[in-house]
Protein backbone atom coordinates (compact mmCIF):
# COMPACT_ATOMS: atom_id res chain seq x y z
CA UNK A 1 0.00 0.00 0.00
CA UNK A 2 1.03 3.50 -0.62
CA UNK A 3 0.43 6.88 1.37
CA UNK A 4 1.09 10.29 -0.03
CA UNK A 5 0.82 13.49 1.90
CA UNK A 6 0.60 16.26 0.03
CA UNK A 7 2.11 19.32 1.86
CA UNK A 8 3.89 21.33 -0.85
CA UNK A 9 1.77 24.46 -0.88
CA UNK A 10 0.94 26.81 2.19
CA UNK A 11 -2.38 26.43 3.80
CA UNK A 12 -4.84 28.91 4.31
CA UNK A 13 -4.95 30.50 7.81
CA UNK A 14 -1.27 29.41 8.29
CA UNK A 15 1.08 30.77 5.93
CA UNK A 16 2.06 33.07 8.10
CA UNK A 17 3.63 30.10 10.52
CA UNK A 18 5.47 28.72 7.48
CA UNK A 19 5.81 25.15 7.03
CA UNK A 20 2.95 23.21 8.09
CA UNK A 21 4.97 20.10 9.59
CA UNK A 22 6.46 22.11 11.82
CA UNK A 23 3.59 23.14 13.55
CA UNK A 24 3.31 21.74 17.34
CA UNK A 25 -0.01 20.12 17.79
CA UNK A 26 0.78 19.08 21.81
CA UNK A 27 3.93 19.64 23.66
CA UNK A 28 5.83 16.84 22.27
CA UNK A 29 4.53 16.50 18.70
CA UNK A 30 4.92 18.03 15.48
CA UNK A 31 2.40 17.82 12.36
CA UNK A 32 4.86 15.91 10.34
CA UNK A 33 5.72 13.64 13.11
CA UNK A 34 2.13 13.05 13.51
CA UNK A 35 1.14 12.15 10.69
CA UNK A 36 4.21 9.84 9.90
CA UNK A 37 3.83 7.98 13.10
CA UNK A 38 -0.33 7.20 12.76
CA UNK A 39 0.09 5.81 9.31
CA UNK A 40 3.35 3.55 9.89
CA UNK A 41 1.28 2.19 12.95
CA UNK A 42 -2.10 2.13 10.64
CA UNK A 43 -0.31 0.60 7.91
CA UNK A 44 3.21 -0.98 8.78
CA UNK A 45 5.11 -1.73 5.39
CA UNK A 46 3.85 1.07 3.21
CA UNK A 47 5.51 3.61 1.19
CA UNK A 48 4.77 7.02 2.12
CA UNK A 49 5.60 9.82 -0.23
CA UNK A 50 5.62 13.33 1.16
CA UNK A 51 5.38 16.32 -1.62
CA UNK A 52 6.67 19.44 -0.43
CA UNK A 53 7.48 22.71 -1.97
CA UNK A 54 6.86 26.00 -0.02
CA UNK A 55 9.86 26.78 2.41
CA UNK A 56 11.63 23.23 0.78
CA UNK A 57 14.92 24.27 3.03
CA UNK A 58 13.35 23.28 5.88
CA UNK A 59 11.33 20.55 4.61
CA UNK A 60 15.00 19.57 3.58
CA UNK A 61 16.91 20.00 6.67
CA UNK A 62 14.07 18.21 8.96
CA UNK A 63 14.27 15.27 7.17
CA UNK A 64 17.99 14.78 6.86
CA UNK A 65 18.10 15.20 10.26
CA UNK A 66 14.91 13.43 11.60
CA UNK A 67 15.34 9.96 9.65
CA UNK A 68 11.69 9.30 8.70
CA UNK A 69 12.14 6.30 6.60
CA UNK A 70 9.64 8.30 3.92
CA UNK A 71 10.31 8.86 0.06
CA UNK A 72 10.62 12.98 -0.05
CA UNK A 73 8.85 14.83 -3.28
CA UNK A 74 9.91 18.00 -4.14
CA UNK A 75 7.77 19.91 -6.23
CA UNK A 76 9.17 22.89 -7.19
CA UNK A 77 6.13 24.06 -9.18
CA UNK A 78 4.03 24.13 -5.92
CA UNK A 79 3.30 28.20 -6.37
CA UNK A 80 2.21 28.02 -10.08
CA UNK A 81 0.48 24.62 -10.13
CA UNK A 82 -2.55 22.59 -8.72
CA UNK A 83 -2.99 19.51 -7.22
CA UNK A 84 -3.31 17.46 -9.95
CA UNK A 85 0.38 18.26 -10.71
CA UNK A 86 1.80 17.46 -7.54
CA UNK A 87 -0.05 13.83 -7.92
CA UNK A 88 1.63 14.01 -11.11
CA UNK A 89 5.26 13.56 -10.20
CA UNK A 90 4.57 10.37 -8.68
CA UNK A 91 1.74 9.21 -11.00
CA UNK A 92 3.76 5.82 -11.49
CA UNK A 93 3.26 5.11 -8.10
CA UNK A 94 -0.98 5.12 -8.68
CA UNK A 95 -1.30 1.41 -9.11
CA UNK A 96 -1.66 0.00 -5.57
CA UNK A 97 -3.98 0.63 -2.95
CA UNK A 98 -3.29 4.46 -2.24
CA UNK A 99 -4.24 6.40 0.81
CA UNK A 100 -4.01 9.84 -0.08
CA UNK A 101 -4.17 13.48 2.35
CA UNK A 102 -3.26 16.73 2.63
CA UNK A 103 0.08 17.83 5.06
CA UNK A 104 -2.38 19.82 7.77
CA UNK A 105 -4.45 17.00 9.15
CA UNK A 106 -4.24 15.83 12.51
CA UNK A 107 -4.32 11.92 12.39
CA UNK A 108 -5.34 9.80 15.44
CA UNK A 109 -4.37 5.99 15.16
CA UNK A 110 -8.46 5.04 15.31
CA UNK A 111 -8.98 7.16 12.30
CA UNK A 112 -7.95 4.28 10.30
CA UNK A 113 -9.32 1.45 12.57
CA UNK A 114 -11.52 -0.73 10.45
CA UNK A 115 -10.82 0.62 7.09
CA UNK A 116 -12.43 -1.73 4.30
CA UNK A 117 -9.54 -1.61 1.69
CA UNK A 118 -12.22 -3.18 -0.67
CA UNK A 119 -13.81 0.04 -1.07
CA UNK A 120 -12.68 3.49 -2.77
CA UNK A 121 -13.39 5.67 0.83
CA UNK A 122 -13.52 9.32 1.33
CA UNK A 123 -13.61 10.58 4.82
CA UNK A 124 -16.56 12.51 6.28
CA UNK A 125 -16.48 13.99 9.35
CA UNK A 126 -18.88 15.91 11.91
CA UNK A 127 -17.18 19.38 12.55
CA UNK A 128 -17.26 22.12 9.82
CA UNK A 129 -15.19 22.44 6.73
CA UNK A 130 -15.31 24.32 3.64
CA UNK A 131 -16.37 21.08 1.45
CA UNK A 132 -18.84 19.05 1.83
CA UNK A 133 -20.35 15.66 -0.30
CA UNK A 134 -23.85 14.43 -1.49
CA UNK A 135 -24.29 10.45 0.36
CA UNK A 136 -27.20 8.70 -2.05
CA UNK A 137 -29.82 6.01 -0.49
CA UNK A 138 -26.95 3.49 -1.49
CA UNK A 139 -24.47 5.15 1.07
CA UNK A 140 -22.35 6.21 -1.78
CA UNK A 141 -20.79 9.66 -2.66
CA UNK A 142 -22.45 11.08 -5.47
CA UNK A 143 -20.71 14.61 -5.87
CA UNK A 144 -18.26 17.06 -3.78
CA UNK A 145 -18.73 20.35 -3.36
CA UNK A 146 -18.13 23.39 -1.53
CA UNK A 147 -21.02 24.31 1.29
CA UNK A 148 -22.59 21.09 1.31
CA UNK A 149 -22.88 19.98 4.98
CA UNK A 150 -22.09 16.24 5.03
CA UNK A 151 -18.55 17.87 5.88
CA UNK A 152 -15.66 15.85 4.79
CA UNK A 153 -11.92 15.74 5.72
CA UNK A 154 -9.81 15.06 2.25
CA UNK A 155 -8.39 11.43 2.87
CA UNK A 156 -9.19 9.27 0.08
CA UNK A 157 -8.17 5.89 0.03
CA UNK A 158 -8.44 4.47 -3.12
CA UNK A 159 -8.49 0.60 -3.80
CA UNK A 160 -5.91 -0.38 -7.13
CA UNK A 161 -8.86 -0.58 -9.40
CA UNK A 162 -10.10 3.17 -9.48
CA UNK A 163 -6.47 4.15 -9.48
CA UNK A 164 -6.31 3.89 -13.09
CA UNK A 165 -8.93 6.54 -14.18
CA UNK A 166 -6.42 9.20 -11.72
CA UNK A 167 -3.72 8.24 -12.92
CA UNK A 168 -4.98 9.18 -16.55
CA UNK A 169 -5.54 12.50 -15.54
CA UNK A 170 -2.38 12.93 -13.51
CA UNK A 171 -0.78 12.33 -16.50
CA UNK A 172 -2.53 14.68 -18.52
CA UNK A 173 -1.26 18.82 -18.45
CA UNK A 174 -4.39 20.01 -19.12
CA UNK A 175 -5.71 19.11 -15.60
CA UNK A 176 -2.81 20.63 -14.08
CA UNK A 177 -4.43 23.06 -12.15
CA UNK A 178 -6.89 21.22 -10.84
CA UNK A 179 -8.15 20.10 -7.06
CA UNK A 180 -8.00 16.81 -6.21
CA UNK A 181 -11.70 16.72 -5.57
CA UNK A 182 -12.86 17.91 -8.68
CA UNK A 183 -11.20 14.95 -10.24
CA UNK A 184 -12.78 12.69 -7.96
CA UNK A 185 -16.18 13.83 -8.78
CA UNK A 186 -14.86 13.09 -12.47
CA UNK A 187 -14.53 9.56 -11.49
CA UNK A 188 -17.74 9.12 -9.67
CA UNK A 189 -18.83 10.15 -12.95
CA UNK A 190 -17.26 7.75 -14.79
CA UNK A 191 -18.54 4.85 -12.45
CA UNK A 192 -16.30 4.95 -9.45
CA UNK A 193 -18.14 4.11 -6.47
CA UNK A 194 -17.10 5.94 -3.64
CA UNK A 195 -18.12 5.16 0.41
CA UNK A 196 -18.22 7.43 3.45
CA UNK A 197 -16.18 6.74 6.17
CA UNK A 198 -17.51 8.67 8.95
CA UNK A 199 -15.16 9.71 11.91
CA UNK A 200 -13.75 12.93 13.55
CA UNK A 201 -11.11 14.37 12.32
CA UNK A 202 -9.58 18.16 12.91
CA UNK A 203 -7.56 19.68 10.76
CA UNK A 204 -4.90 22.38 12.14
CA UNK A 205 -6.99 25.77 11.74
CA UNK A 206 -10.52 23.78 11.89
CA UNK A 207 -11.35 26.00 14.91
CA UNK A 208 -10.13 29.30 13.12
CA UNK A 209 -12.54 28.51 10.48
CA UNK A 210 -15.14 27.43 12.48
CA UNK A 211 -14.57 30.44 14.52
CA UNK A 212 -14.61 32.58 11.08
CA UNK A 213 -17.83 30.95 9.79
CA UNK A 214 -19.68 31.98 13.37
CA UNK A 215 -19.11 35.92 13.05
Amino acid sequence: MNCIIIADKPFKGIKSKGWSGLLQINKTENLIDNQIKVIKKSFPGSKIFYIYGFEHKKVEDYLENNNQNIVPVYNENYDTFGQLYSLSLISHYLNENTLIFFGDIILKPSVFKDLNKKYSQLYVKKNYSDLGCVINSKNEIEQISYNLENYISEIYYFKKEDLQQLQTYTKNYAFRNYFLFEIVNRMIDQGMKLRPKKVLINNYFNNITKTQKGQ
